[in-house]
This record gives structure tokens, C-alpha cells and sequence, in this order.
């Protein structure tokens, strides 16, 4: 009766541990600045992917985002962002930050995540990304038409793997237009075109 109980036990320690794997609640959070109770306004949009050969398998994927930028606002990192994403299956995937653009001295244009991730603490799997794609005239926000970038970091690194989750505004106006999606490709096996 005893050996019962153990493996009883043992096995409602193991459900539990995977059920809180799958919430994503043993994923350490990245982007740390959420958006405060009061913030006004706050736009939102949700997008989803299916099919996605990854290195885990093929996998449908959906997000809904949220973002507040404040009047000081002049260049990402400055907004924030709220991203809630996971597997069809209910596996969590992380949001790591905010994609910064800027030309260095040689006038190439390159990319930062802000803020800075700790690649050596990130274990590995597909983390989401959001390009923000505002463009601002006379100090006003003219245009807010953020991409989540999904990427694959393995041994702490970033691989070449990359989709994106064009989004759909909740509300669309002239601020938040709705995306400019790419021609819809059909399934079937590819061959060579003469």
C-alpha cells in the first residue's frame, strides 16, 4: 500500500511539473515592462501562423499584443509592449523584447533587441520578437503597424530560422492599419519552373 502512495505521488509531481512546463510557468520572464493600469491608449492586435517546420516539429502558432506608447515617445524600447503567445498545442512562447533599427558608421543599416537578452541564461526554443514599425511626424504618432518576429535561439544563439506573424489590429483606423499580408502561397510539392 505504501509503494502505491510513492508512485502515486511521484506521478501527480510529474503531472504537475509538466502542466506548469506547458503554461510556460518555468519560462523566466524576459521584457520586464508591462504596461501600466492606467495607460490610455492602448492598441491591440492578434495574429496567428500553422504549419511552421521547426526544429521541435511543425507547429500553429498565435499571439495577441498590446502596446502604450507614452507622449515621450521617440524610438522603441520607449513604448510597452504586453505579448501573449503559445503553441495550438498550449506550449508558451516567450516574448524577448523590442527590435531597434539604426545605420552604423559605415551606413549599414543593423539591428538591436531591446532591452539586452542574456543568451548564455536562455534555454533553448522559439521566442517572439515585435518590430514595432511606427513612424512618427511633427511628434506625432502617424503610424503604428508592428510584425512579431518569431526566432529560434538553440545553444545560445540565435539561428537563421524566422517567421513572421503579420498582425491584425483589434480595431483598425488610420494609426492601425490593417497589415499588408504576402500572396497567399498554395500547398502542394514544389517543382522547377522552366
Amino acid at each position: 500500500m505504501a509503494r502505491w502512495r510513492i508512485v502515486g505521488r511521484r506521478l501527480i509531481l510529474a503531472l504537475a511539473a509538466a502542466a506548469l512546463s506547458a503554461a510556460g510557468c518555468s519560462q523566466k520572464t524576459f521584457y520586464t515592462r508591462t504596461i501600466p493600469e492606467d495607460a490610455s491608449p492602448v492598441y491591440k492586435w492578434h495574429g496567428s501562423r500553422s504549419g511552421l517546420q521547426t526544429y521541435w516539429g511543425k507547429l500553429d502558432v498565435a499571439v495577441n499584443v498590446s502596446a502604450y506608447f507614452p507622449d515621450n515617445w521617440k524610438k522603441p524600447g520607449d513604448g510597452y509592449w504586453n505579448v501573449q503567445a503559445q503553441t495550438a498545442k498550449g506550449k508558451n512562447i516567450p516574448f524577448l523584447g523590442v527590435v531597434r533599427r539604426y545605420v552604423n558608421d559605415g551606413g549599414t543599416e543593423l539591428a538591436v533587441l531591446v532591452p539586452e537578452v542574456d543568451l548564455d541564461n536562455t534555454r533553448d526554443w522559439l521566442y517572439f520578437l515585435i518590430d514595432p514599425n511606427v513612424a512618427k511626424k511633427g511628434g506625432k504618432l502617424v503610424s503604428i503597424r508592428p510584425v512579431a518576429r518569431l526566432r529560434e535561439i538553440r545553444g545560445h544563439a540565435f539561428k537563421p530560422f524566422e517567421n513572421k506573424v503579420y498582425l491584425v489590429p483589434q480595431e483598425a483606423s488610420d494609426l492601425t492599419p490593417m497589415p499588408q499580408l504576402p500572396p497567399e502561397q498554395p500547398k502542394g510539392t514544389p517543382i522547377g519552373v522552366d
